[in-house]
């Protein structure tokens, strides 16, 4: 009765020693593990797979200890295959109480476990599904609110490498204009391997192919694919630890291709089914997304351009009948008046009365060409006064050609002519100065010349003459000699002080030998020898001394200004003060002479202003002059000090 009961249960039976013995176990139990009820194991330990033994031992001994709880738990069949059984163990004690070892029934839950394990799956699958969903609700979000689109291709990157289960990914933008295909952005790779494939010609790789052939390439193996074996991207692919890889092409609903996106396996691999589905779903999301971003940023690098036109301008906007007799509209921007009404008067207006017929003819050639309208002209401005615009209008033309107005724009260019008319007024100042400075070259050799020929060498030759007097046997010899010496002495004197004034003239020595102070005291000295002019000359330099350019500069502007004092002021006295102070050597020469007026100082006469204000200029000095008619004239030059 007792074998019949234990036989017909579904449970398997199994009794072992407190050694883990076999005592006794049904045909249940040896179905369970796939052997015959004779072959079983001797001992309960010996199903038991060896990374899981010490567990198997542990519940053992708890069983043992009359603490056995129901645990699941996985055996190893005669085949070698796993099988999961639930174990209720308790222990087995004898008549008289003692303990002989541990009872265990065996349920087998291997398809329990299976299907808990598909469930499990399932659920991951669909958690997995929700998560890559989520995602891509995410990006559409982020690209629908403006996002840049470097943030946008980074979640693309990182949604693909999440569907797909890779390594790495990688992201490349097509080039309209090259075609090429570009990394913008990646996940995992070194630098290297990115400079690589941006450089590589087109066609190449599981990119290129996908490109030409506008679908998805799969490579489970670079080392088995014809794409990579015998190419130089092969080896690329190998010192990047790529083993797999899949290029999906990112073709939006207009069906503009704008881009690729890969992922990339350290060993071989390919996507499953649901796996690709969710990669064309995130592509054609991407594409449409990259799309939509660039749309937006070009659109605002427009807005951008535009607004900086505007506000870096000050463009006049104005709208034309087809045949210009009448204003539509302007927007004057502050720098016309604005004509907010039609208007047939705006020519009387706005255009300078010696400008109208230019403009109007200008006008008639656009209006016969149907060309753009360009001509700079004088405009009344907002306050009154006349100014300077660059106005340009284009034709806006209807479907058959025809007229149907003309949009301008115009910019105040005032500034521009006011400096242009300054260049030109400086270009013809030193066009003039430098013809002064030729002509005072030319006139100073020229007197150098007569100097040497008429003074120095006519003395020169009457001392020779004088000094043969005085060993030729004449009757002159009867002549005092010390007198004779006296005169050949006075006649040297002479000569020495001739060549001294054409030396100063030519460059001051004193200026190199004594310093500014003395070089401008005897200049002050000789030209009122040589006017008549009285000069009072002051020196308050206590300290710090110009350099020799700087000195130079002083001096010849002293003797520039001292000589246009000679020539135009009829002065009868001049006060020249040399002073330093807080760094700087300046240089005032003051006359109560007559005077001019300095408004229409200009031209070749002032020549000598333009000289004295180049030398300061030379010298980042500033040269200051003051003058009315009737009040004398006072010129003062400031030089910073420095070493010299």
């Amino acid at each position: 009765m007792y074998r019949r009961i234990v036989e017909g249960i579904p449970e398997g039976i199994w009794i072992a020693n407190p050694q883990g013995q076999t005592i006794f176990c049904n045909q249940r139990m040896a179905d369970i593990l796939g052997v015959a009820l004779e072959s079983m194991p001797e001992s309960c330990f010996a199903c038991v797979f060896p990374d899981e033994l010490a567990t198997a031992q542990l519940y053992f001994a708890r069983a043992l200890e009359g603490e056995g709880k129901p645990f699941d738990f996985r055996l190893r069949r005669a085949d070698g295959m796993p099988i999961w059984v639930s174990i209720a163990c308790s222990m087995v004690c004898d008549e008289a109480g003692a303990r002989i070892g541990v009872l265990g029934l065996f349920s087998d839950i291997s398809e329990r476990k299976l299907a808990e394990e598909e469930l499990r799956e399932a659920k991951g699958q669909l958690a997995a599904e929700l998560d890559v969903r989520a995602k891509l609700h995410e990006l559409a979000l982020v690209s629908m609110s403006g996002a840049s689109l470097e943030t946008i291709l980074d979640q693309i990157v990182d949604v693909a490498i999440k569907i797909s289960g890779a390594d790495f990914g990688n992201i490349q933008l097509l080039d309209p204009k090259s075609s090429d295909l570009r990394i913008v952005t990646h996940r995992g790779f070194p630098q290297w391997w990115v400079d690589f494939w941006n450089q590589v010609s087109k066609g190449q790789g599981t990119c290129g192919t996908a490109l030409e052939q506008r679908a998805r390439v799969i490579v489970e193996d670079v080392e088995q694919s014809p794409i990579f074996v015998g190419t130089p991207a092969l080896e690329a692919q190998r010192q990047a630890n790529v083993r797999a890889v899949q290029s999906t092409p990112l073709i939006s609903q207009s069906g503009k291709l704008v881009g690729m996106f890969s992922t990339h396996h350290k060993r071989p691999h390919w996507p499953d089914e649901h796996a690709q589905r969710l990669l064309d779903l995130l592509a054609r999301q991407a594409a449409d997304a990259i799309e939509r971003s660039q749309y937006q940023t070009s659109l605002r690098e427009s807005e951008e351009r535009f607004r900086a036109l505007v506000n870096a301008s000050s463009y006049v906007v104005y709208r034309m009948s087809p045949d210009w007799t009448e204003m539509r509209g302007l927007d004057g921007k502050g720098f016309i008046a604005d004509t907010n009404a039609p208007s047939r008067t705006w020519l009387q207006a706005y255009i300078h009365p010696d400008d109208q017929p230019e403009v109007v003819e200008t006008i008639q050639n656009a209006i016969r060409t149907k060309s753009m309208f360009r001509l700079e002209h004088r405009v009344r401005r907002v306050d009154g006064s006349l100014g300077w615009t660059l106005s340009r209008a284009v034709p806006i033309l209807g479907v058959h050609g025809d007229i149907l107005e003309w949009f301008g724009a115009a910019s105040d260019i005032t500034d521009a002519k006011k400096n242009e008319a300054s260049l030109l007024q400086n270009q013809e100042d030193l066009r003039a100065l430098t013809a002064r400075l030729v002509e005072l070259r030319e006139s100073g050799l020229k007197e150098l010349a007569r100097e040497l020929h008429d003074d120095l060498s006519q003395n020169m030759a009457a001392l020779g003459m004088e000094i043969s007097t005085l060993v030729a046997p004449t009757a002159e010899r009867s002549q005092s000699l010390p007198q004779r010496i006296r005169a050949l002495q006075q006649r040297i004197t002479k000569l020495a002080d001739d060549v001294h004034s054409i030396s100063r003239r030519l460059h001051p020595a004193i200026l190199d030998e004594l310093g500014l102070q003395a070089a401008l005291r005897e200049e002050c000295w000789n030209f009122s020898e040589r006017t008549g002019i009285r000069v009072q000359y002051a020196s308050e330099a206590e300290s710090g001394w110009p350099s020799a350019d700087v000195s130079l500069c002083i001096y010849r502007v002293a003797q520039e200004g001292l000589n246009n004092i000679a020539k135009h002021a009829r002065a009868a006295n001049v006060h020249v003060l040399l002073s330093s102070d807080d760094g700087t050597c300046a240089l005032r020469i003051k006359d109560d002479g007559q005077g001019f007026d300095l408004s229409g100082a200009k031209g070749k006469n002032c020549l000598g202003l333009i000289s004295m204000q180049e030398r300061a200029r030379l010298v980042n000095g500033d040269f200051t002059i003051r003058s009315e008619p009737g009040k004398g004239t006072t010129l003062e030059l400031s030089v910073a000090l420095k070493a010299g």
